[in-house]
């Protein structure tokens, strides 16, 4: 197989192109002799002469030359194309960043997220939506380069920081006998059946908060992980449901659906933030978490 280098392509496309070997010199910033050398060299590999040499005219291709020359433009072609992608790669990784959120998140701050990108045009944002296994899945996997989610405790072998806290309502339809209660006892409401999260660590979370503020077991008699259709669930007396007071906030102002009044402490989710660890994180993430930073979710709990 023959041993050519780009450097011997060059010389020879640069020789045929400006016309002699004192051309390709300079355009080249290199001596005549390197060009020589370089020519030599690659005929001494391809076995034939690639230019007549003729005192006083222009070098001129052999047969052989052409053949050479065909083949060396459509490699150096080919080299430059991937040197440049190459080089809009490395400009990617640093403008890029990948952003994985726990869907309930995502749809609260999307309007937001779209006035993040038209203002930073420089940065390539991808949005990676999913459960909150998703996104720890993300992280640790290193497909995202920023995680946000929110948990009840920490995740084993992420590391993450709280970034606000969330807070959790119960509420019903108006036509519920508990909606208009005063000072609902949470024991009262372990009587009633609950539309809720199918098992996964957010269903494991909200749980856990319901159990902390008193309801020791939470009938769950319908399962859903969308809004929409547990809204309808809850609307058509299926049961009531524990969401968070920015998914429900318009429908409860609204008087679609009840805001129940639980006697007992704000039920919280801490919002958290997971960075990845296994590359340094691209020069548009500072600006990216400040964005974060601003609580965009509106996850800041409303005033009791």
């Amino acid at each position: 197989m023959l041993s050519l280098t780009l450097r011997q392509l060059e010389v020879l496309e640069a020789v045929v192109r400006f016309g002699g070997f004192g051309a390709a010199s300079t355009r080249l910033d290199i001596s005549q002799a390197s060009v020589s050398a370089h020519i030599t060299s690659l005929e001494a590999q391809v076995g034939a002469p690639l230019f007549e040499r003729r005192p006083g005219r222009r070098p001129a291709l052999t047969e052989a030359g052409e053949l050479v020359l065909r083949h060396a433009r459509q490699i150096l072609a080919s080299a430059r194309a991937l040197e440049q992608s190459l080089d809009q790669s490395a400009r990617r990784d640093v403008t890029r960043i990948v952003f994985s959120c726990q869907r309930s998140l995502a749809l609260r701050m999307q309007a937001d997220l779209a006035k993040f990108a038209s203002q930073n045009r420089g940065v390539e944002l991808v949005l990676r939506i999913g459960t909150i296994e998703d996104v720890i899945g993300d992280i640790r996997s290193g497909t995202a380069d920023i995680g946000q989610f929110v948990s009840y405790d920490p995740v084993t072998d992420v590391s993450s920081n709280i970034l606000t806290r969330t807070r959790l309502v119960v509420v019903a339809a108006p036509g519920h006998p508990l909606a208009g209660a005063r000072r609902i006892a949470p024991s009262v409401l372990a009587t009633f059946p609950f539309v809720g999260p199918p098992p996964s660590m957010f269903g494991r979370a909200v749980r856990q908060v319901l159990h902390n503020a008193g309801v020791p077991e939470v009938n769950v008699v319908a399962q859903t992980n969308e809004y929409t259709p547990l809204r309808e669930l809850v609307l058509a007396g299926v049961g009531l449901t524990c969401s968070f007071w920015t998914s429900v906030e318009q429908d409860v102002k609204s008087g679609r659906l009840a805001l129940l009044d639980v006697d007992c402490e704000p039920m919280l989710l801490d919002v958290r933030i997971a960075l990845t660890e296994h590359r340094p994180l691209p020069a548009a993430a500072e600006p990216f978490l400040a964005f974060l930073r601003s609580d965009p979710a509106g996850s800041a709990p409303p005033p009791r």
